[in-house]
């Protein structure tokens, strides 16, 4: 069988006799259907877990026409506001909007929102009440925690709670989105279990040997208890058996489940996926620059042990290095 774009539209699904979509991906990037973009890498991994999944890039947040054409899910929408956290992808250091943005067509700016996650996420429980919504990606992932928002220049609460969707998963987090689809799949109520894996609960008498950070409360109120909240999430990270980490947050608290990395076989695996390895044929001749930059390269492994403090892999792909096979 001839590999396929995934569905992106109406016309996608009835061609291909789909009533209806498993899971459905909204990306803040232009689709470009390759390892290197995560929301394409995310869908066709569930794909070949027999899943049928869409996506739906860059759609319009001002209007509900985008966010409606693929229709109702019958698990649940996933959500990453791309390869870039929004915020930088539109402004600059400097906080001046951007001019550009390579992961959109023409290299055009302002087709993703300003905290594009809780965008998105707050116009689907609109649209589709009652659908659960995990979120993903660098954004997400890097805001797990109570954060610092060098464009607020606050302290903001775990971005679970300003975009009130039902779960989160972070890292390199394959085998925890997997898990997340087979557990709705099969209405199975506890996901305790499921690595790589944020939710806010209101009761953890049943977590034991966890790591308990700091709360929001604390944190905003005294930047030594920021730091210190760092210092113990970050150390804990690290580990090779990390524990679940719980920072209370207003009353709730918020559970990260420890990650789970894929092997050097599995990530081989990734790669004899069927993806088209192309922007999809809608954009026409217009220029996506961040497929300019992979499109004749490999990624040959995850992960970072050095931990710099200017750079963000070590806390989103994780300490341990996984490589590749040479064949």
């Amino acid at each position: 069988m001839t590999a396929q774009f995934l569905p992106t539209s109406l016309a996608d699904l009835k061609k291909n006799h789909v009533e209806q979509l498993d899971i459905i991906m909204i990306s803040g990037d232009a689709y470009v259907d390759h390892p290197s973009f995560g929301p394409a890498l995310i869908a066709r991994y569930l794909e070949a877990h027999g899943f049928r999944v869409g996506i739906i890039p860059q759609p319009n947040w001002r209007q509900d026409d985008d966010f409606l054409k693929l229709g109702k899910p019958k698990l649940f929408f996933g959500v990453a506001a791309g390869n870039l956290d929004s915020m930088v992808a539109n402004y600059t250091a400097d906080k001046k909007p951007r001019r550009t943005d390579m992961y959109t067509p023409g290299n055009a700016s302002g087709r993703r929102p300003d905290r594009a996650t809780i965008v998105y996420t707050n116009k689907l429980k609109a649209l589709f009440p009652g659908v659960p919504v995990v979120l993903g990606g660098v954004e997400a992932s890097l805001r797990r925690f109570a954060h610092y928002d060098y464009w607020d220049g606050a302290v903001r609460r775990p971005i679970l709670f300003d975009a009130k969707a039902d779960y989160l998963v972070y890292g390199m987090a394959e085998k925890g989105i997997l898990g997340l689809a087979e557990k709705f799949k099969h209405q199975t109520a506890d996901f305790n279990n499921n690595p790589n894996t944020v939710m806010i609960k209101r009761d953890i008498s049943d977590y034991h040997d966890v790591l308990i950070l700091p709360s929001y409360e604390e944190v905003v109120a005294d930047k030594k208890k920021y730091a210190e909240a760092f210092r113990l999430y970050y150390a804990e990270g690290r580990k090779r058996h990390p524990r679940t980490i719980i920072q209370p947050c207003q009353g709730r608290f918020l559970v990260v489940l420890p990650p789970e990395n894929l092997s050097s076989a599995e990530l081989d695996g990734l790669f004899t996926l069927p993806f088209i390895r192309a922007p999809h044929p809608v954009y026409g001749d217009k220029e996506i620059p961040a497929w300019g930059f992979v499109k004749d390269s490999t990624i040959s492994h995850r992960g970072c042990f050095g931990g710099c403090s200017f750079c963000a892999i070590s806390q989103h792909q994780g300490k341990y290095v996984v490589s590749r096979s040479l064949s």
